[in-house]
């Protein structure tokens, strides 16, 4: 939540899309290239260059190497046109509808699993954790605390920030 409400700020104070994303991508490269994957991926990454060194490098008919570079490249194009249309998003819209919209995702996910799931059982529903439903409540709380506000009180922030 606060990553969107920061993400508003700069998209819609410096009006700069362009280096908004030019930031997230230097610095979500550097921390992720640097940090993250030395200390915790470290084996899967190992693993999976000798999977891609030995599917091209060696007479092999697997076809492993070429599916994983397939799916990371997607991977990449589905995250970057993400990143983009959250910033063309937040240029127009506020960041409370953008985190309403991306936290119903997993209650629908949850939903629907639990229909299907309801209907290979015969002893009814499998329900998620209590702390779904709290933090479901937290969300939906939030949500109307923020909704309720003044509208001019809201507008005046926004010009302060100017």
């Amino acid at each position: 939540g606060l990553n969107d409400v920061l993400a508003e700020y700069t998209v819609k104070s410096n009006n700069d899309r362009i280096e908004y994303l030019g930031m997230l991508g230097l610095f979500g490269s550097l921390i992720s290239f640097i940090i993250q994957v030395p200390l915790l991926e470290r084996d899967r990454v190992s693993i999976l260059l000798s999977i891609i060194m030995e599917s091209f490098f060696e007479d092999s008919n697997s076809t492993e190497g070429p599916a994983i570079i397939i799916q990371l490249v997607w991977f990449l194009f589905t995250m970057c046109y993400f990143y983009i249309a959250i910033t063309v998003f937040l240029s127009k819209n506020d960041a409370t509808i953008l985190n309403l919209s991306l936290q119903t995702c997993p209650l629908w996910a949850v939903l629907l699993t639990m229909l299907e799931t309801s209907e290979k059982r015969m002893n009814g529903l499998i329900l998620p954790p209590t702390m779904f439903f709290v933090a479901l409540a937290m969300v939906l709380v939030g949500m109307y605390l923020y909704e309720s506000r003044n509208e001019i009180d809201h507008k005046n922030n926004l010009n302060e920030c100017n």
